[in-house]
């Protein structure tokens, strides 16, 4: 779903298709940084008073919860502590 005009994303594409390769891959690089640093802030947002493994074990359900079966996810978790 986009709410992004078809022109604006022509336009964008043809600018990102102008950067070199080197620039290309560091905007990715970027991007997937900005992506777990969202990921991360939730969970300390909405649990201040968690431990780093704590945090970290949120951030791992986030991403990877609903890609593994219940029992890996809570034998994952469980060797996390």
């Amino acid at each position: 779903m986009t709410d992004t005009p078809k022109n604006i994303q022509r336009l964008y594409a043809d600018v990102f298709c102008q950067k070199t390769d080197r620039e290309r891959f560091k905007i990715g690089f970027q991007m997937m940084k900005d992506g777990r640093n969202m990921v991360t802030a939730t969970p300390h947002q909405q649990h201040p008073d968690w431990s780093e493994t704590e945090l970290k074990i949120g951030m791992f359900t986030r991403i990877y919860g609903r890609d593994l079966t219940p029992k890996q996810v809570a034998d994952i978790i469980k060797s996390s502590r």
